[in-house]
């Protein structure tokens, strides 16, 4: 199937792809063992709302340079409400987490750098004149987005192998070659 999908050019490709991507994970929750059901299907926010609810006053607070990287366990607890008996020590989404601990200023020189390793993956992914590299961009761009999306609800990047393997990923999108001419350059 990926033979016949690297045969096709331009927009049929990434579409083939999308598609196939899709199919995977259609045939993924088909046949998708019943524990492994029951595990997600009795999970809850456990919390959370009210964690990233009561931490957009922390970021208020601080809204230059954030409280400090590691400093949003010590910073929340002026502004926690809900759950007092527990020790909050992460937001559970990574945005609102580096923007509590880095402030605007720092979230945004990750989030732009994210930007730039994410558009150079799609961007070789759509139309690198290499198959190879395209096929890099394609990993990395989905990889990628798989890290961004799980972002959002958890903090997967405080993660030490997480954080890890998303500065390995970008290391890899950064590396791809701008074009043939450049292909001869170490990657």
């Amino acid at each position: 199937m990926l033979f016949l999908i690297a045969k096709l050019q331009g927009r049929r490709r990434w579409y083939s792809v999308t598609l196939l991507s899709l199919a995977v994970v259609l045939g993924l929750a088909l046949v998708a063992p019943v524990p492994l059901v029951l595990r997600f299907a009795e999970h809850s926010t456990e919390g959370r709302l009210d964690v990233w609810r009561e931490t957009l006053p922390l970021i208020a607070a601080y809204p230059l340079f954030g409280c400090g990287l590691g400093g949003y366990e010590s910073a929340f607890q002026r502004f926690k409400t809900s759950g007092l008996l527990f020790v909050q020590d992460y937001a559970h989404n990574d945005y609102l987490q580096l923007l509590a601990e880095m402030g605007g200023i720092g979230f945004s020189i990750a989030a732009a750098f994210l930007f730039l390793i994410v558009a150079r993956s799609i961007r070789a992914s759509l139309g690198h004149p290499e198959a190879d590299w395209q096929w890099i961009g394609v990993a990395c761009s989905g990889a990628l987005v798989a890290i961004l999306v799980h972002s959002v609800a958890d903090f997967n990047l405080y993660v030490p192998a997480n954080a890890c393997l998303l500065a390995w990923i970008c290391g890899l999108a950064a590396g791809i070659p701008r074009n043939a001419a450049v292909g001869n350059e170490p990657a």
